[in-house]
């Protein structure tokens, strides 16, 4: 039984209501004519008040709780407007800009409606503009680019840790020139600023997913078959997209009795997540799907992580003897090729 009508039956106060189904409280019990909504409990009629035939209720209390409850909502409104208030002042006060400097006068009006002020400018022209220069807020991809990064000492200084930007970039190419060439220079200079950023700043993982989750990409045909390593050439041609494969780990056990059934893996004793993982050729990472409970197939996980969509026809895929999936991959016109020496 609900809060609500426990508190109704008890101001009714009749022992004979024994089936409710068809009982209902006509108007004259209420003070306003109709009983308040469910979630106003301090109103005076949330429930049954007067005409009951019993004087169990106390109008006048019910009353003052009532206006309580009204004062209290009404200084909650005069604060939050107060709040919208000085954001909009402060936001006015940011972007104000002198006469003297731009040749532009700005007037802010406001109207007041039902969901707060909006403002509204109006540019009023009194000599000709100038050029100014005004500061570009990048988008994470832009801010982590190579030339980007190493235009500021400071900003080197702070992410990395290293002083200067060409001390930076002298390391780089010493760790990473026995890897990286001009097609692909660009992956390796991210992952190598992840570590970097890692080690100096201890970035939690799940930051540093968010910051760079457009690494992850699905390449073009033509990127493919530029970089396309001479053994998979001799095999297969040019015709490998994907290298997949399922990757498990642990994970804290599950409070939630669900959880905990879908993620335990018998072999391995444990509560583990699972996620499907496509990499190219070359070894970039292409495609990682949204994480598993353990016990799921791979067959099922790799039908809906959306990577057979991906596939063109005449894609050639390579995985483990595992994966059951070569009627997935045909339905797609590509093709499943399982390496002879991962056939056991």
């Amino acid at each position: 039984m609900t809060e609500g009508r426990r508190v109704w039956l008890s101001v009714i106060s009749r022992d004979n209501l024994l089936c409710l189904e068809n009982v209902y409280v006509c108007s004259n019990h209420f003070e306003r004519g109709k009983p308040a909504y469910a979630m106003k409990t301090f109103d005076v009629d949330w429930a049954p008040c007067i005409n009951l035939g019993h004087d169990k209720v106390n109008v006048s209390t019910l009353q003052a709780a009532s206006d309580r409850a009204i004062r209290t909502e009404q200084r909650r409104q005069r604060m939050e407007e107060a709040a919208t208030s000085s954001s909009v002042a402060s936001s006015s006060v940011g972007a104000q800009v002198s006469e003297e400097d731009t040749g532009c006068v700005f007037v802010n009006e406001g109207t007041q409606t039902d969901q707060g002020v909006l403002c509204h400018s109006k540019t009023v022209q009194t000599t000709p503009p100038q050029t100014c220069n005004v500061g570009v807020q990048t988008d994470d991809w832009n801010f982590f680019d190579e030339k980007v990064f190493l235009s500021n000492d400071s900003k080197v200084h702070y992410y990395t840790g290293l002083t200067k930007c060409a001390l930076l970039l002298s390391t780089f190419e010493f760790v990473m020139k026995p890897f990286c060439n001009g097609e692909i220079r660009a992956f390796y200079w991210h992952s190598f600023l992840i570590v970097l950023l890692k080690l100096r700043l201890n970035l939690g993982l799940q930051d540093l997913a968010y910051r760079l989750n457009w690494l992850i990409k699905w390449p073009q045909r033509e990127q493919l078959w530029k970089t396309m390593p001479n053994c998979f050439c001799a095999c297969y041609g040019t015709k490998v997209v994907a290298i997949v494969d399922c990757y498990e780990t642990k994970i804290e056990t599950p409070s939630h009795l669900v959880a905990k059934s879908a993620t335990w893996l018998q072999y391995k004793h444990a509560n583990t997540a699972k996620v499907f993982i496509s990499m190219c050729p070359k070894g970039v990472t292409t495609f990682v799907s949204c994480a598993w409970g353990g016990r799921v197939s791979d067959k099922h996980l790799t039908v809906n992580s959306g990577f057979l969509s991906k596939l063109l026809l005449g894609d050639i895929v390579l995985a483990d003897h595992g994966f059951d999936i070569d009627e997935d991959v045909a339905r797609m016109q590509a093709a499943l090729q399982i390496p002879a020496f991962t056939r056991g």
